[in-house]
């Protein structure tokens, strides 16, 4: 059974609910051994780590806000209701 839009089979994470399935079997149990683990130990400090991260974070929003708007506009989208368009043109495909 292909679960999946045409349009982006062969793209990872899409074609089967089985990888999504286990990324977030493998986050639960991290999420539950992660405090056993670290119970006597003390906290990392992330903070070198945690601003690069966020202003990366940051532009790429910025660059997929501006994309998704810049696409819409040009296909004349309508920001209230638009009917599905299951076309392969590449400005389609941006948004």
């Amino acid at each position: 059974v292909l679960l999946s839009d045409y349009r982006t089979r062969g793209w990872p994470l899409v074609d089967s609910p089985v990888p999504t399935i286990l990324y977030t079997t493998v986050y639960l149990f991290i999420v539950w051994l992660g405090p056993r683990l670290m119970k006597d130990r003390p906290p990392f400090r992330l903070t070198w780590a945690l601003v690069p991260y966020n202003l990366a974070m940051a532009f790429l929003n910025f660059y997929i806000a501006s994309e998704l708007m810049s696409a819409s506009t040009k296909l004349k989208y309508s920001y209230v209701c638009q009917p599905i368009r299951r076309l392969s043109h590449p400005d389609e495909m941006r948004v």
